[in-house]
Order: structure tokens, then sequence, then C-alpha cells
């Protein structure tokens, strides 16, 4: 087996998956949080009504 293929095997698509997550999160922080808040007081506001 190759060095490359055993590399290839070590890696964790799952992990990469989350890691990839995370960064775009960390980008986009600002606005996932807004957002946030903007569901939460709709759900708040419809749960009122």
């Amino acid at each position: 087996m190759r060095r490359a293929e055993r590399h290839h095997l070590k890696e964790n698509p799952l992990a990469q998956f989350i890691a990839g997550w995370r960064n775009t999160l960390r980008e986009w922080r600002r606005a996932v949080s807004i957002i946030a808040v903007v569901v939460v007081s709709g759900l708040l506001g419809l749960a009122g009504y």
C-alpha cells in the first residue's frame, strides 16, 4: 500500500465536515446571531399571540 493511500485511509470525512462548518460559523458568527435573535423573537411573538 502506498503512503498516499494510507494517508487517505486515515482521513476522517466527518471530522473534516465538522471542521469546515466550524470555520464557516466562525466567519458568519454575527449574521448567524442576528438571524437567531430574529427567529426566536418571532416565535415568542407568535406564541404570545
